[in-house]
C-alpha cells in the first residue's frame, strides 16, 4: 500500500460555525496556543503552562562564572 501526503496550508482562519465535516482545507476547527492573524496562524507568546508548578517567568537564576579551577563545579561540594 502507497501512503499519498498532502499538504494543505493554514491560511483559513478558525472556522467554529461550519460542520467539520465541511470545513475547506486550511482552516481550522480549533487551536491550542495558536492565534489567527491577517497571514494565517501565530503561536500566542507569553504563554505557559498551568500544571500547578511555579511558573517559568517567577523562577529564580543565577549565573556562575568558571574561568580558573581545575575542578569542576559540582552540587553539594563546597
Amino acid at each position: 500500500m502507497t501512503q499519498k501526503t498532502k499538504f494543505f496550508p493554514l491560511r483559513g482562519g478558525l472556522n467554529v460555525a461550519t460542520p467539520a465535516i465541511e470545513i475547506p482545507p486550511g482552516q481550522a476547527i480549533d487551536a491550542i496556543n495558536y492565534e489567527c492573524v491577517q497571514k494565517g496562524y501565530q503561536r500566542v507568546y507569553g504563554y505557559e503552562r498551568y500544571d500547578g508548578h511555579p511558573s517559568p517567568s517567577k523562577a529564580g537564576y543565577w549565573v556562575l562564572n568558571f574561568d580558573l579551577g581545575t575542578a569542576a563545579i559540582t552540587r553539594g561540594r563546597r
